[in-house]
């Protein structure tokens, strides 16, 4: 999973709910996102639009690569 994070955005401030679900984070990168600018799995308008109307955007890996959870079978 990776969590992009608006410049200005500090942890401290994202919703508790998504600290607790996301876990122990480490900085990977900085990006300069622009529309011109690809990102291999996620469209980066959908980042940029994300970033500015909550401060965050969150990508989950690809479902074929999260193993498949069974509980109580």
């Amino acid at each position: 999973m990776y969590l992009y994070l608006h410049e200005e955005q500090q942890l401290q401030s994202l919703p508790e709910e998504l600290l607790l679900l996301v876990g122990q984070l480490t900085h990977v990168m900085d990006l300069e996102l622009s529309a011109d600018r690809k990102l291999a799995r996620v469209n980066v308008e959908e980042v940029i639009k994300a970033l500015k109307e909550t401060g965050y955007f969150i990508q989950m890996p690809p479902s074929d690569l999260i193993p498949n959870l069974h509980f109580g079978d």
